[in-house]
C-alpha cells in the first residue's frame, strides 16, 4: 500500500495514512488465513505422513518482519509512542534499560483494553486511553484465533535489528563520526583485528558507558531496536535460535525483484520482461567477476610453473565438483556384495544392473568393473544461480546415522535433460580394469503423482517414490532436494518437493 501523495509523504505507522494502511493489512491477514481459524480453536484430525492420524492444532508461532511492519502485525504504536514496543508495555524513556523486567503484551489484555476503548464516547479519549497501553484504534486479526499471540510470535530479526538497526543506522555513523574527527581510523581497525568477544563482566559496565556516549555525543539509547536485545534470551527459549527468524535468507533477491520490476512497463508481460532483465543483470554481475578474478591474477606475486597449470586446469573438471566422505567399508567384489544382499529382492541382479547402466551411461566399450566402494557422505559442490558463489550440499546415505536411518534426496539430470530427483541408497565408487574410476549413485527415483492435496496451490509439486534401485552418474547431480511427506494419500511414499530451501534452488527449479 503506497501513500498516493508519492514515497515523500508521511506515511509511518503513526500517521493517518499509517493507520489507513494498518486496517488494510489487518484485513487482508484476517482473509488470508480465515481457513485456519475454526482449527486453530476446535483442532483438525488429519493422517500425516507417518500415516498416523492426529489432531492437529494450527498457530501463528513465529512471524520475521522489520521494526515498521511489526508494527503494522501487532497493530501497535511507532518509535514515537509513549509505549513504543510491540510485545510489552516498556516505556519509551526506559528503552535502554535491558535489565528492566516490563509487563508483556498479551491477546487477552490487549483485546480488554480495545473493547473498553470502543465504549468511550469520543474519538480524542478512545485515542487517549488506546496510547497509554500502545495500541492503534484497530482490532487484531489472530485476537479470536487458537494457539496464536501476535506479541510472542513477532521475533528478533538479526538483520534488520542488528545489522541495519541499531548498528547500521545508529551506532557504526557515530563510530566513524568519531573516527574521522581523531584521525585514528587505521589505527581502529588494528585494534579491531587484535580484540576478543568482551567477557560477561563487561556487561555490568554498559549502563555506564550508554550514559557517558549520551551525555558527550548526545547519542539516545531509547530507541526501539536496541530495547529489542531485552527480549533475545526469552525468544529464544520460546521458540528457537534466530535463524529461524530472520528475514535475511532470501531477501535479497525480492529487493532484486522489486528493482526490475520497476524497469518494466508494468503490462501483461512483466513476467517475461522481469526475467529478461533479471538475466542481462546476472550477465553483467558474472563478467563483472570474471575480471576481478583476471585482474587478481595480473596483480598476482606468484608464477605458476608448466605442471601447475595442467593441475589448475584438472581442478576446474567436472569430475572435481564432488568429493566422498565416511568410506563404508574397503573395496569390494560387486559379485560378493550381491551375493550378501540375495535376500533382498531390490539387490536382484544388481551386478548386471550396474554393469548395464555404466555401459549406458558411458555410451562406449567399458573397461571391466573389477571392483566397487562404498560411501556415507557426499559433498556436492555447485555455483549458485543467484549471485555465482560457489556452495555446497552435504548429503548422507547411512542407515545408522546418529542411531537413525538417513537417507537425503538429490537433483540430478535424465537422460532428456529434464530435472530427475532421487532418494540416495548408496554411494558408489567403481574401479574399472585400468585403474579408472566411475563415480555414481544408487536411487529411489520420485516420478510424478496423479495425487492432489485439497489445497492445491500454484506450481504444486507432488511426487511418489519408486521401490526400484536406479543408477545415475554423480556427474549428472548437482544439488541435493528436500522432500516432505504429505498428509492425507492413500500412498506412504508421497511427497512434495520444496523448492523455498534457498534462492538457488527456487531459481532452479523454476522450470518445473
Amino acid at each position: 500500500v503506497e501513500h498516493p501523495d508519492g514515497p515523500d509523504a508521511d506515511a509511518t505507522p503513526d500517521s493517518a495514512f499509517g493507520l489507513f494502511k494498518m486496517r488494510i493489512y489487518q484485513k487482508i491477514y484476517g482473509i488470508v488465513f480465515a481457513s485456519l481459524k475454526d482449527h486453530s480453536l476446535f483442532g483438525s484430525a488429519a493422517t500425516c505422513g507417518d500415516q498416523s492420524i492426529r489432531v492437529l492444532w494450527p498457530g501463528v508461532l513465529i512471524v520475521s518482519m522489520d521494526g515498521e511492519e511489526s508494527y503494522y502485525f501487532c497493530a501497535s504504536k511507532a518509535t514515537g509512542a509513549k509505549v513504543p514496543c510491540s510485545c510489552c508495555l516498556c516505556k519509551k524513556e526506559d528503552l535502554s534499560r535491558l535489565t528492566l523486567k516490563s509487563r508483556p503484551r498479551t491477546v487477552a489484555d490487549m483485546k480488554a483494553v480495545y473493547l473498553y476503548a470502543q465504549t468511550l464516547p469520543s474519538k480524542t479519549a478512545r485515542e487517549a486511553y488506546l496510547s497509554a497501553s500502545g495500541l492503534r484504534d484497530v482490532p487484531h486479526f489472530l485476537w479470536d484465533f487458537g494457539n496464536s499471540d501476535p506479541y510472542l510470535a513477532r521475533s528478533y530479526d538479526e538483520l534488520h535489528f542488528d545489522d541495519e538497526g541499531k548498528w547500521g543506522k545508529h551506532l557504526w555513523p557515530l563510530t566513524l563520526e568519531r573516527l574521522a574527527a581523531l584521525g585514528c581510523s587505521k589505527q581502529f581497525d588494528q585494534l579491531c583485528a587484535a580484540c576478543t568477544v568482551c567477557p560477561t563482566s563487561c556487561a555490568t559496565h554498559l549502563s555506564h558507558y550508554v550514559q557517558r556516549v549520551t551525555t558527550t555525543y548526545g547519542k539516545n539509547f531509547n530507541f526501539y531496536k536496541q530495547h529489542m536485545c531485552a527480549h533475545v534470551v526469552d525468544e529464544v527459549q520460546a521458540t528457537g535460535t534466530l535463524n529461524h527468524k530472520t528475514t535475511k535468507i532470501g531477501e535479497a533477491i525480492m529487493q532484486e525483484l522489486k528493482e526490475d520490476y520497476g524497469a518494466t512497463n508494468f503490462k501483461s508481460t512483466v513476467d517475461h520482461q522481469v526475467c529478461m532483465t533479471d538475466s542481462d543483470m546476472e550477465a553483467v554481475a558474472r563478467i563483472r567477476t570474471t575480471i576481478n578474478e583476471y585482474n587478481a591474477l595480473l596483480n598476482s606475486d606468484i608464477d605458476l610453473a608448466d605442471d601447475d597449470e595442467d593441475e589448475i586446469e584438472t581442478q576446474n573438471t567436472e569430475e572435481d565438483s564432488w568429493h566422498f566422505s565416511a568410506a563404508d567399508g574397503d573395496w569390494t567384489d560387486p559379485h560378493a556384495f550381491q551375493e550378501a544382499k540375495r535376500h533382498d529382492p531390490a539387490y536382484s541382479h544388481f551386478h548386471n544392473r550396474l554393469v548395464t547402466a555404466l555401459t549406458s551411461a558411458l555410451d562406449a566399450p567399458m573397461d571391466p568393473l573389477t571392483t566397487i566402494r562404498f560411501y556415507k557422505c557426499l559433498y556436492l559442490y555447485f555455483q549458485s544461480q543467484e549471485d555465482f558463489r560457489q556452495g555446497f550440499d552435504i548429503l548422507r546415505c547411512n542407515e545408522r546415522f546418529h542411531g537413525q536411518p538417513r537417507y537425503d534426496c538429490i537433483t540430478y539430470r535424465t537422460a532428456d535433460g529434464y530435472l530427475g530427483f532421487g532418494r540416495l541408497r548408496h554411494i558408489i565408487r567403481c574401479r574399472l580394469s585400468h585403474k579408472r574410476c566411475i563415480d555414481l549413485a544408487v536411487i529411489t527415483a520420485f516420478s510424478a503423482s496423479r495425487w492432489k492435496p485439497n489445497t492445491y496451490w500454484e506450481d504444486c509439486s507432488v511426487y511418489e517414490e519408486d521401490t526400484i534401485f536406479s543408477f545415475v552418474l554423480l556427474s549428472d547431480v548437482f544439488r541435493g532436494a528436500l522432500m516432505c511427506p504429505t498428509f492425507g494419500s492413500d500412498h506412504v511414499r508421497t511427497y512434495y518437493l520444496m523448492d523455498d530451501v534457498d534462492s538457488d534452488m527456487f531459481l532452479r527449479l523454476n522450470q518445473l
